[in-house]
């Protein structure tokens, strides 16, 4: 049996329970944040379950997950075609069907298996998202992708042209980028390099954006116009005003946060002690959780 190394090893470092974290040495008012656990989903196909595959010589999970403008937190249960929907204390409220996973077979899976892709499944939901009001998914079925909308507690596919280039735009990465230009327009420790160089970048030129030195792998931004960036292994949020307000530490799992300034973390989940690396993932691993982070008053 195969065993994770790493990205497990990872895991272990940061236990999101009961720890306390606030920003250091800003010279303004700290916040400080307490996580707490709201949903443990244990592995199997009961409601409130969660499936795993073996994956690349690995083994994937559910990772992808949303909340909407009422905390309602959405996870993607590809593998089990389901998204599974909890409230915002954590409470189980039901499942949403959901075409997101379809093993290849036939020549479809001749053709990927000659490609050494022969795990790489017909119909694939990768990721959901909340945006303006509406739970998307992004779907990709037979190698096209589409855009499918939650409507009336079911998924249905995009059928505008125009409402699918919107939703496309919106979530690219070349949005997220344009509005980190704008919120720090005026800030002096930011900069946008652009370069040519094709071991950096697919499709030269590309750009790249920092802030104090340190790279900006994503952002997320919330209605209260704060700013929450994920730069390497810190996430750190910044007000309207782009003072630092917290600094959280991040090794690599699944994150959002929510419209209210909530920053949520989806991690696997374990009863067990001891190293991950030295087990089988069955052996080791009995689930997964989602945590969120809560401002200490």
């Amino acid at each position: 049996m195969k065993t994770l190394k790493a990205i497990f090893i990872a895991v272990t470092i940061l236990y999101l329970g009961g720890v306390v974290y606030s920003a250091q040495g800003t010279g303004i008012g700290t916040e400080k944040y307490e996580s707490k656990v709201l949903i443990v989903g244990k592995w199997g196909e009961k409601p409130g379950e969660y499936k795993y595959r073996p994956w690349q010589g690995d083994f994937d999970w559910p990772r992808s997950f949303a909340v909407d403008d009422n905390e309602h937190i959405y996870v993607l249960d590809y593998i089990n075609n389901r998204v599974q929907h909890y409230d915002g204390d954590g409470k189980f409220l039901g499942t949403i069907p959901i075409e997101s996973y379809l093993p290849a077979s036939g020549d479809e899976l001749k053709q990927l298996a000659a490609k050494d892709l022969g795990d790489y499944p017909s119909i694939w939901v990768k990721r959901i998202v909340w945006l303006d009001g509406v739970l998307y998914a992004i779907q990709e079925k037979r190698h096209e992708e589409s855009i499918l909308k939650m409507q009336d507690g079911s998924f249905v596919r995009l059928a505008s042209a125009k409402e699918r280039a919107d939703v496309k735009k919106k979530l690219s990465s070349g949005s997220r980028k344009e509005e980190l230009k704008k919120h720090f327009k005026d800030d002096k420790r930011f900069k946008a390099t652009v370069f040519n160089d094709p071991h950096r970048c697919a499709k030269p030129p590309c750009e790249e954006l920092s802030y104090d030195g340190a790279n900006l792998g994503n952002a997320y931004f919330n209605k209260s116009g704060n700013n929450w960036v994920l730069d390497g292994k810190i996430i750190r949020k910044y007000d309207a005003n782009k003072k630092l307000l917290v600094e959280i530490p991040y090794e690599g799992k699944p994150i959002t946060v929510s419209a209210r300034d909530g920053l949520y973390v989806l991690d696997l989940y374990t009863t067990k002690t001891g190293d991950p690396s030295r087990v089988s993932f069955e052996d080791y691993w009995e689930g997964i959780k989602i945590s969120k982070f809560i401002l200490v008053k």
